[in-house]
């Protein structure tokens, strides 16, 4: 995109500006007046202007925070599905979007580029109030995970030590519990945080592998961190320690070996994506972004914001880097439509999957800002989906169209 294109960006938001915060200062009002009295119609007329608002984006081309409204808009949607009442943290979560979006508006005004990564801690808020896949899962943070491959060491964890493995677990499991019930409901979360701290050196201490000793290492350095006020302890981040309780069941159940076979490569890559963060700079912290080289995989702050206000485009060696990434996942969807196509058409079970993976590439396409590219894989999201309601007309023509473009 050249200057031009995007002085001509900027004005057209700077037209539609006042009318987007003319509907959010609505939808905000809206929200406070549906927590004092519970009223569902509210709810209605806060998905229409949400509606109105990501549509204006749209039509300005500000994909990055056209997607922040989409966000809004579904977590709106999973608050009216799921009757959530006025205690509830997606409540709080929507609101808190409401304010930063016109922020975040402003700060595209100001000239720097629509890249949804500078509200990434407010999207995965979003995304974790409605049990969603946070986007840091997605292909922009690669570090290096080979050291969690799975199976590896599995024999060296004999019957015995297996067995003391979950006799530890049935012991720590309920403290880890009672201090992270207390930490969501923030109750003493000082002295909780430091009760799951002690769980966590315990299990990583009594470990017989050191793959497993790394995990809880790994969590760990989280709380270190937000024990040290480095971070935010939000919808996020609680909702990570919770997916921690998943690792106790695991142990209990098949012992730290069975644990060693099925490492959680997604959830240990949130953790470490939070502790590579900047701000972060405990003794456990900065030992494992060395031993993971994190901030080669997450450079500095100051790093993110040179590069991400100076370039017009993104450069060659970032588009080479995320096309990598989605290598595997292209290849995927590719295979599945050519199977599809050359097959039973009726066989819908077949495509069930492609609009999951579909979305993996467009979230990370937005995130870089790469917001056209990112409107021809959510029609194509929409043709599959049209697909499995069941519209066959032109469904070989349109997934053959698919596979072309996805080259």
């Amino acid at each position: 995109m050249n200057y031009q294109q995007t002085s001509i960006r900027h004005s057209a938001l700077g037209w539609v500006k006042k009318s987007i915060d003319d509907n959010l200062s609505e939808i905000k009002a809206d929200i406070k007046l549906y927590i004092e009295e519970d009223n569902p119609p509210l709810l209605d007329s806060i998905k229409e202007r949400l509606g109105v608002i990501r549509g204006v984006l749209m039509m300005v081309e500000h994909y990055g925070a056209a997607m922040l409204a989409e966000e809004m808009l579904s977590l709106c949607e999973f608050i009216s599905e799921h009757k959530k009442d006025k205690s509830d943290q997606s409540l709080e979560v929507l609101l808190r979007a409401v304010l930063q979006l016109p922020d975040y508006l402003e700060h595209i005004q100001s000239g720097n580029r629509d890249i949804p990564i500078a509200i990434l801690p407010l999207l995965n808020d979003i995304r974790a109030v409605r049990n969603q896949d946070l986007f840091s899962e997605k292909l922009l943070f690669l570090p290096d995970l080979s050291m969690h491959s799975d199976g590896a060491e599995a024999e060296s964890i004999d019957a015995r030590s297996n067995q003391a493995s979950k006799m530890l677990a049935k012991k720590l499991r309920p403290i880890y519990q009672y201090g992270l019930v207390n930490i969501i409901q923030e109750k003493s979360i000082e002295d909780n945080l430091r009760r799951l701290e002690k769980v966590c050196e315990t299990l990583e201490e009594r470990s017989f592998s050191e793959q497993v000793a790394r995990i809880w290492w790994i969590i760990g350095a989280l709380l270190e961190s937000i024990s040290r006020q480095q971070l935010e302890l939000g919808v996020s981040i609680k909702s990570l320690l919770a997916k921690v309780d998943a690792l106790f069941r695991v142990i209990l159940i098949i012992g730290e070996g069975g644990l060693l076979q099925r490492q959680p490569v997604d959830l240990i890559k949130n953790f470490l994506f939070y502790i590579a963060q900047p701000e972060c700079d405990g003794p456990k912290t900065q030992a494992i972004k060395t031993a993971y080289r994190l901030e080669q995989f997450l450079p500095s702050e100051a790093s993110r914001s040179k590069v991400l206000d100076n370039i017009a485009s993104p450069n060659q060696a970032l588009l080479k880097t995320v096309a990598e990434a989605m290598k595997v996942d292209i290849e995927t969807v590719k295979s599945t439509l050519e199977v599809y196509v050359n097959g039973d058409l009726s066989n819908l079970d077949l495509l069930k999957d492609v609009p999951k993976e579909l979305h993996i590439i467009s979230d990370t396409l937005a995130m870089i800002g790469l917001g056209q590219q990112r409107q021809l894989i959510e029609s194509q999201i929409l043709s599959v989906k049209t697909i499995l309601d069941g519209d066959f007309t032109g469904s070989e023509e349109k997934l053959l169209s698919m596979a072309a473009e996805l080259l």
